[in-house]
Order: C-alpha cells, then sequence, then structure tokens
C-alpha cells in the first residue's frame, strides 16, 4: 500500500482493453466510496490493444450521476 492506497486490480486478458461494465459494476458496488480513483491502461504497446477510455469515463459519469453514488465520492476523475 503506497499513500494511503489499496490497488484493485481487475483481471483481463491480453486481448481485449478494460471494459467499461468492469468500472462502472465496481462502482456501483462501493457502498462505502472506498474508492479513490479509476485507472485504465490506455494502450497494451505490444499487442497493440487499446481500451475505450471515453466509454469507460461515461460509464464513470453514469454511476456518478445515476445515485448510486449517493453523492459520497470524493475523487478526481480525468484521463491523461
Amino acid at each position: 500500500m503506497r499513500h494511503g492506497l489499496v490497488v484493485d486490480y481487475v483481471p483481463g486478458n491480453w486481448r481485449r482493453g478494460a471494459q467499461p461494465a468492469d468500472a462502472e459494476q465496481r462502482l456501483k458496488d462501493d457502498k462505502q466510496h472506498a474508492i479513490k480513483a479509476v485507472m485504465v491502461v490506455h494502450n497494451e504497446t505490444s499487442t497493440g490493444v487499446a481500451s475505450r477510455i471515453a466509454e469507460i469515463r461515461k460509464a464513470i459519469d453514469r454511476v456518478l450521476q445515476s445515485g448510486a453514488a449517493d453523492g459520497g465520492y470524493d475523487f478526481v476523475t480525468g484521463v491523461d
């Protein structure tokens, strides 16, 4: 644990990027609002696989706007 953060690694495979539904479900399931950041590998260089960042951002926004988050999230949203 660094910087007081606990990493929740979402396993996947190297043939596809991060899935928006995975991010959305993890946020919905986080009733204690322990998640402080959503970090995604955008492009895995050796395979050329890319994550659908815009769709992942939309999934995060859906949770934040749906009331599922109850206004309790306190994290910065952004993509680099």
